[in-house]
C-alpha cells in the first residue's frame, strides 16, 4: 500500500527497510517492528492468505480480514470483514492454517475448508457509527471449492486441490 515490504508473522509485522551498502556493492535489509493496535493474532494465520487488493493490503487472522492504513507516522489495522466474522468462526484454527488466498479481478479470494469468501473492492461500506473514515468490503460467499492453491492468471481464477486436478473460473 505505501511502496514498502512487509513481513507477517503470527502475533506482529515488520516493515522491512532496505539500504545500499557500497563497499558489497548489495542491498541489506532491516526487520522494523510495525506498532499496531494491539490485540492477540495480530499477524497473519499463514504466509497465503496476505495480498494486495487495489491499493489495501489485507491480511487475515483468527480476528477476521483486516486492511492495513497508513498515515505519516503509523500503521493501524482496520477490520474489512465484520459483516462475515460470524461465519469465519465456524472453521477450527487447523483448518485457518490451511486457508489460502489471492486477488483477482479486484477481489480478495480467501479460501477455508472448501468455502470462498470473497471481498469486493469495487463495494465500500462505511459505516455511520465509526469515529474514523475506515470501510469495509461487500462479502460473497461461495460453497463447494475445495482449493490448497490459487493464483490469478491472465484473467483466470486457478484452484488447485489435494488430489491435483486444477479448476479454473
Amino acid at each position: 500500500g505505501d511502496s514498502s515490504l512487509v513481513v507477517f508473522k503470527e502475533n506482529r509485522f515488520y516493515r522491512v527497510n532496505f539500504t545500499f551498502n557500497a563497499d558489497s556493492e548489495l542491498y541489506e535489509a532491516e526487520l522494523i517492528p510495525q506498532i499496531v493496535e494491539v490485540f492477540d493474532g495480530a499477524g497473519c494465520v499463514n504466509q497465503f492468505v496476505s495480498c494486495n487488493v487495489n491499493a489495501d493490503a489485507l491480511i487475515f487472522n483468527k480476528n477476521g480480514v483486516f486492511g492495513i492504513e497508513y498515515s505519516a507516522s503509523s500503521r493501524s489495522l482496520k477490520m474489512r470483514s465484520s459483516h462475515v466474522n460470524k461465519e469465519l468462526s465456524i472453521h477450527s484454527l487447523e483448518k485457518l492454517s490451511e486457508a489460502v488466498a489471492c486477488e483477482h479481478e479486484g477481489r480478495y479470494h480467501l479460501f477455508i475448508d472448501g468455502m470462498v469468501y470473497i471481498a469486493d473492492s469495487r463495494f465500500k461500506v462505511y459505516e455511520s457509527n465509526r469515529l474514523d473514515t475506515s470501510f469495509e468490503y461487500e462479502w460473497w460467499l461461495w460453497d463447494n471449492c475445495p482449493a490448497t492453491v490459487v493464483c490469478s492468471i491472465n484473467g483466470n481464477l486457478y484452484m488447485g486441490r489435494e488430489n491435483g486436478k486444477i479448476a479454473v473460473f
